[in-house]
């Protein structure tokens, strides 16, 4: 998959990072903490697989 399919496909990171599954009010209201699974890369160090 290219970088621009996980921005579109929200299914897909839902799938990846559960957090995602909540879609994007809490990332545009800056809710960061939503996202630290993610920012943080805690499902390991591969950003693409997690």
């Amino acid at each position: 998959l290219l970088p621009h399919e996980f921005i579109l496909n929200w299914d897909l990171l839902a799938q990846l990072y559960p957090s995602f599954a909540e879609g994007a009010t809490p990332f545009f209201t800056l809710n960061w903490s939503k996202y630290a699974e993610f920012l943080t890369f805690r499902g390991g160090l591969d950003p693409v697989t997690g």
